[in-house]
């Protein structure tokens, strides 16, 4: 799930705003990949140290590369009332990088034939989503279906006047159904699936329920079995609760749009985000966890290349394919990933194309106020520092 505005994202590499640079060749960018620049940590802590100087409570970093090992960097508060210093191996809620995790279970129940990328939605799910007869599978996946777009004001509104409080991928989706009965003014929802590419958390919802129908188990359970499991992912979860695995940050959100003022949201349930942005993981395991997906650990070739395809028509989203985006460095580099924002929490995830690098970043806030644009430009410095130096 993602709460931050559009405009806001510029420099951020989340799925809802890509900051685009210069293609590479395929040539280059594997010369590049190869061969990355050192990585400097005095100056990832800088990036950090400024970061909390201007803004959020706290930061932390992780690079894991081939040759370099791991580095650490963290700066800032984990709890603003009692002073309590962030660590390294702290517990977050990832927000929008579950999608990725959700692709893949999809796309391995793809491969095993319980379902095609071309399959209706109404032939899964029949009568239970809007316009579900003319939306396929991969129409969910790369964010080309028509559905109602949520969070809206509406929607946020109430989720964060009692973010304890449980809902339902179902009744998130009844939701989408009744707000979305007319098309959209503006064009974001009621379009024709596969003519564009508007970032969408509800069609997430809607995965998450395929995969749970095709298998008869819980989402829960088809993460554990198909990713954590064999990925020794052992800090990553999908809560069933609102309360975060120990240790932990407080997490603190602020909307002026919404009218919610800076305050204490670590405790949010889980339900709200589920399919499209309910996990909580650690910056160890997301680095491990988009190391084993390009490296071919999770998926097989073909279906790995279509997760990698960026959509080619009109997009909202920069290079995005299956929950996954495509960006070409300045300096050659090709990296894939995903950013998050829910209440409290926001994060980024990026590897490198061939698994040599990754980077993980999660800082303890998320909004629209005068922390904000410290958080871009942190996550936008430490992109490059990390992949070109």
């Amino acid at each position: 799930m993602r709460l931050r505005p559009l405009a806001a994202v510029g420099a951020l590499l989340v799925a809802a705003g890509l900051l685009v640079a210069p293609t590479a060749t395929a040539t280059t960018a594997t010369t590049q990949e190869t061969g990355l620049a050192q990585v400097d940590r005095a100056i990832l802590q800088k990036i950090a140290d400024e970061a909390v100087r201007g803004a959020p409570p706290g930061v932390i970093v992780r690079v894991d590369d081939r040759r370099q090992g791991t580095i650490r960097v963290r700066s800032g508060l984990a709890d603003l009332d009692t002073g309590r210093p962030v660590t390294p191996n702290s517990h977050y809620r990832v927000g929008s990088i579950t999608k990725t995790f959700t692709a893949v279970v999809v796309l391995q129940l793809v491969h095993e034939g319980h379902l095609s990328l071309d399959d209706k939605v109404d032939k899964i799910l029949p009568g239970m989503v809007r316009g579900s007869d003319k939306i396929a599978v991969r129409h969910l996946l790369n964010h080309t279906n028509g559905l109602y777009t949520i969070p809206d004001t509406e929607l946020a509104k109430r989720m964060l006047s009692d973010p304890k409080q449980p809902t339902t991928a179902a009744d998130l989706v009844a939701y989408g159904n009744r707000k979305g009965a007319a098309p959209s003014p503006d064009g974001s929802w009621g379009f024709e699936p596969g003519t564009k590419q508007v970032y969408n958390n509800l069609a997430f919802n809607v995965l998450g329920l395929i995969a749970e129908k095709v298998t008869g188990q819980s989402l829960t359970s088809l993460y554990q079995q198909r990713i954590l499991r064999p990925l020794h992912l052992h800090g990553t979860s999908l809560p069933s609760t609102h309360q975060l695995p120990r240790p932990h940050a407080r997490g603190y959100t602020e909307w002026k749009q919404w009218d919610v003022p800076f305050g204490d949201f670590t405790d949010w349930h889980p339900s709200w985000g589920g399919a499209a942005g309910g996990i909580v993981s650690t910056t160890k395991d997301l680095n491990r966890f988009y190391r084993a997906l390009v490296q071919g650990r999770l998926l097989p070739p073909q279906l790995l290349k279509e997760m990698r395809t960026p959509f080619s028509g009109p997009s909202h989203l920069g290079k995005y394919g299956f929950a996954l985006a495509i960006e070409d460095l300045s300096c050659g580099v090709t990296v894939n990933g995903h950013g998050g924002g829910v209440p409290g929490f926001e994060s980024l995830s990026l590897t490198s194309q061939d698994g040599s690098r990754q980077i993980s970043v999660s800082v303890n806030y998320l909004g629209d106020g005068p922390r904000s644009p410290a958080v871009v430009t942190a996550f936008h410095n430490l992109r490059q520092k990390t992949f070109c130096g």
